[in-house]
């Protein structure tokens, strides 16, 4: 019989409050990333493999984005640049547009551990430590993240982004169900849009399409 964690989402608020909270998401954003900096340090992005991502480069592209984090806004380019993101972005499309809208997944069959992870809402560092305490996705763990990467919290570009990497590496050991969040309208209101021009600047729309 396979073990299913749930990991709950600690972060959820009364409907009637979402709109309000969203529209100070960006500014507060900014603010807890300029808040966060540290003395300037070199950040090597990791090079992506012809072949696609391994678990070294997603290792990798993980510790630079952490480090990045603590470094100031300014360094997620460095960590992170437009075309690395853009080539993940477009490696994994394929992969997610060939999944059905309703997935069946038996892990009583397969015998796997299932870990079920609910908003993440650029919550980074949380990401992380789940990682550190449960394990990395790999063949005998599933993750299935139940939407909502993005918006709130002054992260989403990188918890995405570290997501996909991983979505594309192990398809059928991570999966990423699509939440209201993952739609233009919400992410312009609730704060992603302004986190990646905050981020990117011109390169921003670039990187998104």
């Amino acid at each position: 019989m396979a073990n299913t964690d749930a990991v709950a989402d600690p972060k959820q608020q009364p409907k009637s409050q979402e709109l309000e909270a969203g529209c100070c998401t960006a500014e507060h954003g900014v603010q807890q990333v300029q808040q966060a900096q540290l003395p300037p340090q070199r950040l090597e992005p990791p090079s992506l493999p012809t072949s696609g991502p391994s678990v070294d480069f997603c290792l990798a592209l993980e510790r630079v984005m952490h480090k990045a984090t603590w470094t100031g806004m300014h360094a997620t380019q460095e960590a992170l640049p437009p075309q690395l993101l853009q080539a993940i972005v477009l490696g994994v499309t394929p992969i997610l547009s060939k999944e059905p809208t309703m997935l069946e997944i038996r892990p009583g069959i397969l015998q796997h551990r299932v870990t079920i992870v609910g908003d993440t809402h650029g919550q980074f560092h949380d990401l992380c430590k789940l990682w550190e305490l449960y394990g990395h996705p790999s063949s005998e763990r599933i993750y299935i993240f139940n939407g909502d990467y993005v918006d709130r919290g002054a992260w989403g570009v990188e918890t995405l982004t570290l997501l996909l990497a991983w979505k594309w590496l192990l398809p059928n050991y991570v999966y990423l169900i699509r939440g209201n969040h993952e739609t233009n309208m919400i992410t312009r209101i609730y704060g992603f849009y302004a986190e990646m021009k905050a981020k990117y600047g011109t390169a921003a729309k670039k990187a998104t399409h």
